[in-house]
């Protein structure tokens, strides 16, 4: 593997899913497919840096690296139901002032990303826009061996390495990798940490990238039964990459399923 310390460090700040597809295209411009969509807003010209995922009302999951820096820009406020950034008549969405961001106590700094988890409350005084509502915890997933499986990631970071942000909400289906693969994947990499509270996903072309830090990796629970719709569980928090798709390098998650203790218990407690 070529690359350096430095690339790796580079992408843990950021990431984001690339598609030629946008939601609009896939599923019609009336629908939100991805409703539990959050975008944190860290200053005003809405230059994405980080994403999220409504679990629960007024509480909002996302990466420990997103809310760890105190050097780091001030993060605002939530904005839930948004699609196109920069067309405020698009879609209804609504912006929501942040009460507090609690990262996980054993959260540590890239190149490692261990723990690299965060809860974010808000106040929720004002109701959601309709097509706004929380995602599923991964109950379903708990013990169950997610390799092959086809999850999509979702947001509004950039397109390419370095390059331009999308302003329309974007997706890409990946593919959940062995952890040991994964594990030479980043081998030439010192320092990086790909434990059993990690999971890799990888489609070639395809990928997170810059902005797309905290987002969701979401999996459809297949026992739902068909008259109940399609239910999909937030499986994984988008925490760090080598570059942006970059062949035969996958992406690396938080594994969800091994915090839903700490998630429900911050919860409970705040």
């Amino acid at each position: 593997m070529e690359g350096s310390v430095q690339e790796v460090t580079n992408v843990n700040s950021n990431l984001k899913a690339t598609s030629s597809l946008t939601m609009s295209e896939l599923l019609g411009e009336d629908l939100l497919p991805w409703p539990w969509a959050a975008l944190l807003i860290f200053d005003e010209n809405l230059d994405v840096r980080c994403g999220g995922t409504l679990i629960a009302d007024g509480w909002i999951l996302t990466a420990g690296h997103c809310v760890a820096d105190p050097g780091g820009p001030t993060l605002l406020r939530i904005r839930l139901g948004d699609r196109v950034l920069k067309n405020d008549t698009e879609i209804e969405h609504r912006d929501y002032p942040i009460i507090k961001a609690i990262k996980h106590e054993n959260y540590t700094k890239p190149l490692r990303n261990d723990n690299d988890i965060a809860l974010i409350k808000f106040n929720n005084s004002e109701c959601y826009p309709d097509h706004v509502y929380p995602v599923f915890l991964p109950t379903s997933f708990v013990g169950i061996n997610l390799v092959g499986k086809t999850p999509y990631a979702v947001g509004w970071g950039t397109t390419e390495f370095q390059g331009p942000q999308s302003d329309i909400l974007l997706q890409a289906q990946l593919t959940v990798e062995d952890t040991q693969d994964c594990i030479d994947a980043f081998g030439a990499f010192r320092g990086v940490n790909i434990s059993s509270s990690k999971l890799c996903a990888y489609e070639d072309g395809r990928g997170t990238c810059q902005g797309d830090s905290g987002g969701g990796l979401y999996l459809r629970n297949p026992n739902t039964p068909a008259e109940e719709g399609v239910n999909y569980e937030i499986i994984g928090v988008s925490s760090f990459g080598y570059k942006c798709a970059e062949k035969d390098k996958p992406a690396i998650y938080t594994r969800v399923t091994e915090y839903l203790d700490w998630i429900e218990e911050t919860i409970k407690n705040n």
